[in-house]
């Protein structure tokens, strides 16, 4: 359960896609693609809200691990996507500025309009493979770290009410 759902998490920063069909907004506003939710201040708060309701209430270990595991996945977004070689840039310092960065590294490939759909996704792909080699890395690491420190899932007491 915990793959799945840090690999979900992982893509909430893209949730702001879906803005742009409901509601149509100015280049410069906060809540355009790569705005706020692609801010880690943003997702830090989000991943404790999030492991603040998932989390056993009795364990602050819990907690912790699931913040600390889900805020690191959503941070990578943007910090992978300041590497992409399109778009407007990254709002990686909002709240404090909604000026947009880039890494000085911009090494991502991002989809052309005029390609082919098939030559796209090779090129995407081929130019985020060792990132994704690196996650997968991370990832099996994390979880055979977690399996020996004992850190369990949640799991749902039932209390018999008198």
């Amino acid at each position: 359960m915990i793959p799945l759902s840090s690999g979900i998490l992982a893509t909430v920063p893209d949730l702001d896609l879906g803005w742009k069909y409901l509601f149509s907004y100015p280049h410069s506003d906060f809540v355009q693609h790569r705005g706020l939710f692609h801010s880690p201040f943003f997702l830090i708060i989000f991943s404790a809200a999030l492991a603040s309701i998932i989390a056993c209430r009795r364990s602050r270990g819990e907690f912790a691990w699931l913040w600390l595991l889900w805020a690191g996945c959503m941070i990578t977004h943007p910090l992978l996507d300041s590497l992409t070689m399109g778009g407007h840039g990254v709002m990686l310092l909002l709240p404090f500025t909604t000026a947009r960065f880039y890494l000085p590294w911009r090494v991502l490939q991002t989809a052309t309009g005029g390609d082919s759909l098939l030559s796209r996704a090779w090129a995407l792909r081929r130019s985020e493979i060792p990132f994704c080699i690196a996650a997968a890395i991370i990832g099996f690491r994390g979880l055979r770290a977690a399996r020996h420190s004992g850190v369990n899932q949640c799991r749902t007491q039932h209390r018999v009410v008198r």
